[in-house]
Order: C-alpha cells, then sequence, then structure tokens
C-alpha cells in the first residue's frame, strides 16, 4: 500500500516546520501543481483511489 498526501508542498521538511512550529512556507521551495495522482497511478497499471474525506474511506 501506498499513500500520497498532497499538501500543495515539495519538500517535506517545510511542511514539517509549518505544521510543527508555524514556520512561514519556504517561498523558493516548488510547489506541485494540483493534478489527480490516483488517474496518474492508473497511468502506470497500479489500482488507485482518491480519497477526499472520511466518508470515501469504506469505499477504498
Amino acid at each position: 500500500m501506498v499513500r500520497v498526501f498532497h499538501n500543495n508542498d515539495l519538500n517535506q521538511v517545510t511542511w514539517e516546520l509549518r505544521a510543527m512550529g508555524g514556520a512561514p512556507k519556504f517561498e523558493q521551495s516548488p510547489s506541485l501543481p494540483d493534478i489527480s495522482y490516483a488517474d496518474t497511478a492508473r497511468l502506470f497499471g497500479v489500482d488507485a483511489i482518491t480519497v477526499d474525506g472520511p466518508a470515501d474511506l469504506t469505499a477504498a
């Protein structure tokens, strides 16, 4: 099982700094475009499901 969390930040470290310490986003850090990661996985032949909220977990 692989999970992909879209947090609008390419850099895990800057995300953790904001989450833990309230530090502002490091603006020079590239951000990821808004894409469907499940659709991308399917292009590679991987079964994938998008979960947008708790109600989607049962189907996943």
